[in-house]
């Protein structure tokens, strides 16, 4: 079948097509004109995909998860939560006419507020764009004033939830934290409190100089000792090389009046030497020179005699004071260890004490910043424009439907011309037969009215032969 074929068809057909289209052209007239006209209003949202608190901005910066942050918000708009504070903000659910259809749609069970926030949320359409943080917010309503309060309403609520859905967690943080402030506070008191007790107990002051103090009382002791430990080991010195005598004791050869002494005992031993020799043993100025000599030896004596003495309490009181000072370095030794373990013991109780302040100042400072977080009021998204009622309705769409109906009709009537054409196939033209039958075809009469027309002017020849082959 060709196009001419079809043409002719279809100009055979004609009626079929032109009723098809006619009465597809009505019925949508009809339909669109009975149908009741609906209203949409858009409301805009700037959706910043960042995370924001009270102390600065963390923008998303991975593009996927920017679209996870949109394509949640986009279904935090449409939620259960945000459908029920629009229909509480616009006053659904306290209407008598919205009571009396609840009533009749659902006998009266369940929550109006949530039968009501269904049938908003479908008429809701939430676009995000595509290159940008903007989304659109769609409502439509047989009513245009209602439809923009709608739109507004829910971006306004999706706002509030917004604000109420970022401090939750914050609340929750801050009271926990509160808990433990109070725990953490009392730990920091106990260990306060035993670093005090400590400090009393052992007279610790802030910046105690005991220790240093101690130190040096112990090197002085300790110099101390070494000088008296010297001096006793000289006197056993003396003693294990098997030398008492008195005269060996420096201090005693030293001494300036056993020196005169024996200087004196010199000359008086010469004196006598040389009386000797020209006296007689009676003479009374030998005897002078032998009582001389005799006297200077006892008094000499009585000098070793009471140095020895003085030697001896002297290294008697060396010992003793040696072991006074070595008892007093150990007391010392003692006293300064004692010390430091104090300041040792003192400093894990300052270091408990300043963990638990540390760990109390960071507690404090979370509380703080969570208590902030809770009461703030700012979220990521704003409104960029607010709904106005629409002037036009959405739908239905007169113009287009009837541009769509002819298209469907003209398309319907085609169609049912070529099946009438298939069912009931008739022959249109010369090549239907030479096509269709596989005839030859010798000639083609004009139509009737052709034929007269063309009759009145010329005198066409009849052939005998020709009836019976065009039969």
């Amino acid at each position: 079948m060709n196009v001419y074929q079809v043409l002719r068809i279809l100009f055979a057909r004609g009626w079929v097509v032109l009723g098809l289209l006619l009465l597809t052209v009505g019925a949508t007239a009809t339909v669109s004109y009975l149908l009741q006209p609906t209203y949409t209003a858009s409301a805009a949202l700037v959706i910043e995909p960042r995370l924001t608190d009270v102390t600065g901005q963390v923008p998303l910066s991975a593009p996927a998860m920017a679209q996870t942050y949109i394509a949640t918000q986009i279904d935090v708009i449409r939620s259960q939560r945000v459908a029920t504070r629009v229909v509480e903000r616009l006053g659904i659910d306290k209407s008598a006419s919205a009571s009396a259809q609840f009533v009749e749609a659902t006998g009266g069970t369940g929550s109006i507020s949530a039968y009501f926030a269904d049938l908003l949320v479908k008429r809701l359409d939430v676009k995000p764009s595509r290159e940008s943080a903007v989304v659109t917010l769609t409502f439509s309503a047989a009513d245009p004033q209602f439809a923009a309060q709608a739109a507004n309403a829910f971006a306004d609520a999706y706002m509030d939830i917004a604000v109420e859905l970022r401090n939750a967690p914050a609340r929750q943080n801050a009271g926990w934290f509160g808990e433990q402030i109070k725990a953490l506070r009392a730990d920091l008191e106990r260990a306060q409190s035993r670093l005090s007790a400590f400090q009393q107990r052992n007279g610790i002051v802030a910046n105690d100089e005991r220790l240093d103090v101690e130190n040096l009382r112990l090197a002085e002791l300790s110099q101390q000792l070494v000088i008296a430990q010297s001096q006793r080991a000289d006197s056993r010195a003396r003693e294990m090389n098997g030398d008492p005598s008195v005269e060996s004791v420096p201090e005693v050869a030293s001494s300036p009046i056993l020196q005169a002494l024996r200087a004196d005992y010199s000359r008086s031993v010469s004196k006598l030497r040389e009386a000797e020799q020209t006296l007689g043993a009676a003479h009374p100025t030998l005897r002078q020179r032998v009582a001389e000599v005799r006297s200077i030896e006892r008094r000499i004596n009585e000098e070793l005699l009471s140095s020895a003495l003085s030697v001896a309490s002297t290294n008697r009181a060396v010992t003793q004071r040696t072991s006074e000072i070595d008892g007093a370095v150990r007391a010392q030794k003692e006293r300064v260890l004692e010390i430091k373990r104090q300041r040792d013991e003192m400093a894990v109780l300052q270091r408990e004490a300043e963990s638990a302040q540390r760990v109390y100042d960071l507690a404090l400072q979370r509380f703080a910043q969570t208590s902030l977080e809770s009461q703030t009021t700012q979220t990521n998204s704003y409104l960029l424009a607010r709904a106005a009622p629409p002037s036009l309705p959405s739908s239905p769409r007169v113009k287009l439907n009837l541009i769509l109906s002819a298209v469907l009709g003209t398309i319907l009537g085609v169609g049912a011309a070529l099946l009438m054409e298939m069912l009931d196939r008739r022959v249109r033209a010369a090549s239907d037969l030479s096509i269709g039958a596989s005839l030859p075809v010798f000639g083609v009469l004009p139509p009737a009215r052709s034929r007269r027309m063309l009759g009145r002017r010329i005198q066409l020849p009849v052939l005998p032969a020709a009836r019976p082959e065009a039969a």
